[in-house]
This record gives structure tokens, sequence and C-alpha cells, in this order.
């Protein structure tokens, strides 16, 4: 006697929601604001606004932040910057969402926010950016290579290993830029 095969067909709806339920989404922004100089209040034209979106999970080590997406903008000769809202959907198992982004504003002769002691304001969220209000964000010149090399060090990215080149190119432009002014190679992260 020849024994049939038999094959368990699983509903595509099932095999839908098994998927579907691994995905998060979000929505991030609007954001906007004003970068000036900390001492005179003058706009300061080309600065790099970058945003970087992160999910977390929880081990048994505590919990873990992973990049997401990043956005990025140059300043106007205003000053005035405008990233408009975000949705990233994401397929990660286990995942929530960072309550707020990471920020890192910069201009090549000028102190990181809000990495920076003289940066400003800190009394926001994570040091990070309110979502859909109108932010003044204040730089502090830097005056000798010390500081400015010093000042590098507050360009990190966390995971910068993860985000492809193209969704960082602004802010490793002007990092890049800093460091030829001091002498330094430049870096692709």
């Amino acid at each position: 006697m020849i024994k049939k095969k038999r094959y368990v067909v699983i509903p595509s709806l099932v095999l839908l929601f098994l998927w579907w339920s691994t995905a998060i989404t979000h929505v991030y922004g609007p954001y906007m604001g004003k970068v000036v100089d900390a001492e005179t209040g003058e706009p300061i034209e080309g600065a790099v606004v970058f945003l970087l979106f992160m999910t977390w999970t929880g081990t048994f080590a505590g919990s873990t932040s992973t990049p997401a997406d990043t956005a990025e903008t140059l300043t106007d000769k205003n000053g005035e910057f405008y990233i408009p809202a975000q949705r990233i959907t994401l397929w990660r198992y286990g995942h929530g969402w960072a309550e707020n982004c990471l920020v890192k504003i910069f201009k090549p002769g000028y102190g990181v926010f809000p990495d920076h002691k003289d940066s400003g304001p800190h009394h926001t969220a994570s040091y990070s950016l309110p979502e859909n209000k109108y932010w003044p964000v204040k730089l502090p010149e830097l005056h000798s290579p010390s500081e400015k090399k010093n000042n590098l060090g507050n360009l990190y990215i966390p995971g910068s290993d993860e985000i492809p080149s193209e969704k960082r190119m602004l802010i490793l432009q002007l990092k890049n830029k800093e460091r030829d002014s001091l002498g330094f190679d430049p870096v692709s992260q």
C-alpha cells in the first residue's frame, strides 16, 4: 500500500499575521528651529541638523538600542531648518521605538549640540529636539585648535557602522571639513 503524502496548508491570513506581527512603525517629527551663534545671536548658515531614530529591545543584561533610520538637513541663510515628519516601518521582532531621536547639530568651528557644554538649550528631553515646535539652538564658536580637536569626539554617532554613508552624508562631510582644517585624514564613520 502506497501512503499519500499530506501537506498542511496554512491559510495565507495566518502567514500574513505572523509576518506583520514583527513589523513596527512610528512617526517622528516634524522638527524645526533656528541655529544661532551663542555669543552674538547671529544665524548660522550651513550647520547640519542630524537626527538618528532608534529602536530598543530588552535583554537579560538590560536594553539595547539599534539604529532605525536618519534624517539630516542644512540650515538656510537665516539659520533655520525644517525636517518633515518621518514615518519609519521596520521588521524587528521584540523591538519598541525610542521615545526621542538622537540629535547632533554642528558646523565646523562651532561646538556640537547637545554635547558641547556651552551649546543649548539643555532642558530638552534626552537632549533631543521637541516635535512640532520651533526650537532655537545656540552653538558656541570655538577659537583654538585644541577646542576643535576635543569637539570632534562630540560628533560620535552610536551605531554609525550600521548606518549607510548616504544616510549621514552631510554630517560626515562637515566632520571631514573640520578634520581637514586640523590636519587630520578624512574618516568614513
